[in-house]
């Protein structure tokens, strides 16, 4: 069996590479995937034991990956219930755009029970693996769209006093002060009362 499959992501293949190579995580997110063991990893291939159980079907196989961070990791079976398993992922970057990913798996289970019973389980487990790689991608690094730009201040226009009387405006159009508030004229007779600051009564901290 064969299975192909491309896909177009708004990520980089930095982080397109690190989500496949990254194989302990593939329980959070690939409902048929109870447990992987990392087996062995450094920068030039990762060796990874890759447990399945879906719709009663249950095996494991380990795998001995070469990889190029971030543009290629490749398949190669080391043990497992197949006559042979092989596959590549290739990540392409196009720029401010992401990268485009392909992938391929070929297999062919080693006797015909495995082949009757776990052969369409397998099928469809291949050909929905860049499917759920994707949505997982989103969920991780988010939306592609741009966030919005941030609002605009609000511009405050100075209020303007209405010229008084005898009073005109600057030639050069700035604001003109209001007149300053003036104590009431004291009634004929009467002495205007006395303008004592306030003071505080004896013991207040006026800093309060």
């Amino acid at each position: 069996m064969e299975v192909r499959k491309s896909l177009l992501t708004p990520y980089s293949r930095e982080r397109m590479f690190d989500l496949i190579e990254q194989a302990e995580n593939y329980p959070r997110f690939l409902p048929w995937c109870p447990a992987v063991t990392i087996v062995e990893r450094d920068d030039d291939h990762v060796v990874a034991t890759i447990h399945v159980d879906f719709k009663g079907v249950r095996f494991q196989f380990t795998t001995n990956n070469p990889k190029r961070r971030p543009e290629w990791l490749a398949f190669r079976l080391a043990r497992g219930p197949f006559r042979h398993f092989d596959g590549e992922w290739h990540l392409a970057a196009l720029g401010d755009a992401g990268c485009r990913i392909e992938f391929v798996l070929r297999w062919e289970f080693d006797n015909t029970l495995m082949r009757k019973l776990a052969g369409p389980v397998f099928e469809r487990i291949a050909d929905t693996l860049v499917d759920k790689l994707a949505v997982q991608a989103e969920a991780l690094y988010g939306g592609a769209a741009a966030a919005p730009p941030a609002p605009m201040a609000a511009v405050v226009a100075p209020v303007v006093a209405p010229a008084s009387a005898g009073s005109p405006a600057p030639p050069d159009g700035s604001p003109v002060a209001p007149p300053a508030a003036r104590a009431p004229a004291a009634a004929p007779g009467t002495a205007a009362a006395p303008t004592d600051p306030v003071t505080s009564p004896p013991g207040a901290n006026p800093d309060v």
